[in-house]
């Protein structure tokens, strides 16, 4: 079974960081489930569902976009810096949002066998 370890950072402080989630991984993809809220990552692309809303963030086209459910209406914010770096085993990208100008994020995603 493949595992990921997760983690957010905001200006070098964890948002989140959970160790050995089981995930389902495939070509250029995985699939994970983090505290009932469905997260995907295929191609550069970012996705967090949770019951209220959809958030995507495309580091290809440096968009981040919100989707609110029950509203059903759609805000779309830039991303102003992106780096990615993949390793074999590792994806981290370094990204900054429009609206948050003086914080950096980085996402660090590490793949690995669960024995």
């Amino acid at each position: 079974m493949e595992v990921l370890d997760f983690s957010l950072k905001k200006n070098n402080k964890y948002v989140i960081k959970k160790e050995n989630i089981k995930c389902i991984k495939y070509e250029k993809g995985i699939i994970f489930i983090l505290d009932k809220d469905k997260y995907s990552f295929y191609n550069n692309v970012l996705t967090k569902e949770t019951n209220e809303e959809i958030i995507t963030l495309d580091f290809n086209e440096k968009k981040c976009k919100v989707y609110l459910k029950k509203e059903k209406h759609y805000l779309t914010i830039n991303i102003t810096h992106v780096i990615i770096k993949n390793t074999k085993n590792r994806t981290k990208i370094e990204y900054i949002i429009e609206t948050e100008k003086e914080s950096l994020n980085i996402i660090s995603l590490e793949y690995k066998k669960n024995s």
